[in-house]
């Protein structure tokens, strides 16, 4: 393999390794979208605790309401 066709094949690999940096550069969240992403779990977490607590107070309610009907 001469000069000339070595330089040929790193110019074909390094345009393939850019083509491969754009196209992983295009499946990375930027950090405005982690920080949305952040946000949206932080207030479904958020959801999902008020509705366990209420449903877990019911859920006591209801038991203590059967308990006083047994005595």
């Amino acid at each position: 393999m001469n000069h000339e066709e070595m330089n040929q094949r790193f110019s074909r690999l390094e345009n393939e390794i850019a083509e491969l940096n754009k196209k992983l550069s295009a499946l990375m969240p930027s950090e405005d979208e982690k920080k949305r992403r952040d946000e949206q779990f932080a207030a479904f977490d958020d959801y999902c605790r008020k509705v366990m607590s209420r449903n877990l107070a019911e859920c006591f309610s209801i038991h203590n309401d059967n308990c006083s009907e047994l005595e």
